[in-house]
């Protein structure tokens, strides 16, 4: 098991919301695939920033590291909901 935390800022027009709930973490766990290994997920929503911690069984860290920034893509890029969020470090 491998702990990887992403950090959400808004980008670009601002966002329809700057602050992201702690329900949003279900939109992320949509995202996840079933080879992605996510175990848990958790959302530290603040202001003009979120940190998304991930919990992923993963072969090693690297793989870890893959999977939570993959999850956290296809989130922002697929959802309305975080329309003007991207991953801006992970």
């Amino acid at each position: 098991m491998h702990i990887v935390t992403v950090t959400l800022t808004p980008h670009g027009n601002p966002p329809p919301r700057t602050v992201l709930s702690p329900g949003d973490v279900d939109l992320f766990w949509v995202s996840a695939l079933p080879g992605d290994g996510l175990e848990h997920l958790h959302l530290h929503p603040g202001a003009a920033r979120a940190h998304l911690t991930f919990f992923i069984k993963a072969s090693d860290a690297g793989a870890a590291t893959d999977a939570a920034r993959n999850i956290a893509r296809r989130a922002t890029e697929t959802s309305p909901a975080l329309r003007g969020w991207q991953a801006a470090r992970v």
